[in-house]
């Protein structure tokens, strides 16, 4: 007897069929990490954190070797003796870049050290597979994710914030950051103090409206004087600027090394305000407008106006040349102090 068959049955497991291998296929790919994916266009906003947080740490791990073995090999960037540059430096840039780039194919990283040259020397330095695995404090800080075109992000680096200080074995102030930007706007970041002991002080993230880090919380401005974190090394007119603003308050000056360091202290309420009057690079400032910004600060030019963290057409780009003014609490109060002074005495 011949077999008839039931060619519209036959049909409609097909396309039952067809529908459930793409819905499982959706699911199943969605939930891969974008490492997986060479050609991206949209990436996962936790997953970037974590692998910023990654980088950050592995920046911080090279410039910790390169400090313990003595092998500093200390040169001027410009000829110059106040703005040097190390072996820490170019090596961190290398792994945080690579950790990056490898991880997240197309993502637009700037960094201080990006010489092509300098960084052919130092690829034999080992990077190691980008590690998917989130930390437990972002995974219960951001359980839900989201998706972002990877055209909007822009990630500012800096692989060895306060080298003046790394050279002279103050290394509570050295930092490596990543500062993350979504069309030009600083929205998160990490802040790595590779020299830090204890756990809950070594090491700063986060992202606006998702979530924090632990140490970030609960920390509130110092209210017994006003404490002002300034540049030790590049201070300008600071000291004069803040006694001439705030005539009458008690007040005190506290000088320190690198931008990371800085944030850091207005951020857990050891300072409220840090200013900076001279030209400062935006790899310098992106992780901490980030923070701040997450937290419900603001990091500021002296003016008021906001950083733009587009990505660089020409050299220029990089420097941003109207002062920081960063704060937790009040920041209108300081921008108005400063803007009348810094309209009458340009910064220098």
């Amino acid at each position: 007897m011949p077999i008839q068959w039931n060619y519209p049955g036959i049909l409609a497991v097909l396309a039952i069929l067809c529908i459930s291998f793409y819905l499982m296929r959706e699911t199943l790919f969605s939930s891969l990490p974008d490492v997986f994916n060479p050609s991206i266009s949209q990436i996962s906003l936790r997953s970037l954190l974590c692998v910023s947080i990654l980088a950050a740490q592995r920046g911080g791990l090279e410039v910790k070797r390169v400090h313990d073995g003595k092998t500093k090999n200390v040169k001027d960037k410009d000829g110059g003796t106040i703005n040097p540059v190390t072996d820490g430096d170019f090596r961190s840039h290398y792994v945080m870049m690579r950790t990056l780039v490898d991880a997240f194919p197309g993502l637009k990283v700037i960094s201080e050290e990006h010489d092509d040259a300098l960084e052919a020397h130092h690829t034999s330095v080992y990077v190691g597979p980008v590690d998917k695995t989130c930390p437990s404090d972002v995974l219960a800080a951001i359980p839900y994710d989201t998706k972002i075109p990877l055209d909007h992000l822009q990630l500012w680096i800096d692989p060895l914030d306060a080298t003046q200080e790394y050279t002279e074995d103050l290394l509570d102030y050295v930092t490596t950051m990543v500062g993350i930007a979504i069309k030009g706007r600083a929205v998160g970041g990490v802040i790595h103090k590779p020299f830090a002991t204890a756990a809950n002080k070594k090491i700063f993230w986060a992202w606006k409206d998702q979530g924090i880090s632990e140490n970030l919380k609960n920390s509130s401005p110092p209210n017994e004087s006003l404490k002002i974190i300034i540049s030790r090394s590049h201070s300008g007119n600071v000291d004069e600027t803040a006694r001439t603003a705030f005539a009458g308050q008690t007040l005190e000056i506290i000088p320190a090394g690198g931008a990371g360091y800085k944030t850091v202290e207005v951020l857990t309420g050891r300072a409220n305000v840090y200013l900076h009057t001279t030209k400062i690079k935006k790899w310098d400032l992106c992780a901490p407008n980030g923070l701040l910004n997450a937290v419900g600060g603001r990091l500021s030019t002296l003016a008021g106006t906001e950083v733009d963290y587009t990505a660089p057409v020409v050299a220029n780009d990089v420097v941003n040349t109207g002062g920081v003014i960063a704060a937790v609490a009040d920041h209108a109060t300081y921008v108005t102090a400063f803007s009348t002074l810094n309209a009458a005495k340009p910064s220098r």
